[in-house]
């Protein structure tokens, strides 16, 4: 750990949280991933922080505490299935999953880290 002030922040879709961040799943010792595109400075960011505990935020307030377990180079469009809802809603579809990379990242084919953390 190095003792910064970690961030991981979510947004709400539509007014619901994603599945993953929902009171009955967001608890001590459960596990969840999350995808986000590629860049040079996130990657030495996620690298230097595995094994660092970050402050998970849902719409900017606080919901509890992670630890980054993981970070695995990943094509959005290479995450199974399963791995999809567990990380959005368990409504997701893989037409679902290439919109919203279309909206967050503008190509609905996005490389990146798929982070696995683990809720303290």
């Amino acid at each position: 750990m190095n003792g910064q002030n970690l961030v991981l922040g979510f947004t709400s879709e539509e007014g619901e949280p994603w599945d993953k961040l929902k009171p009955e799943n967001f608890k001590k010792g459960n596990q969840f991933t999350t995808f986000r595109g590629y860049g040079p400075k996130k990657d030495a960011y996620y690298e230097r922080n595995i094994n660092s505990i970050f402050t998970v935020t849902l719409d900017r307030r606080v919901i509890g505490s992670a630890l980054l377990v993981t970070k695995e180079y990943i094509w959005s469009d290479e995450i199974p299935l399963e791995t999809i809802k567990k990380d959005t809603k368990k409504d997701y579809t893989l037409e679902k999953w290439a919109d919203l990379m279309y909206t967050f990242y503008g190509n609905k084919k996005v490389f990146g880290y798929l982070l696995t953390f683990r809720i303290e």
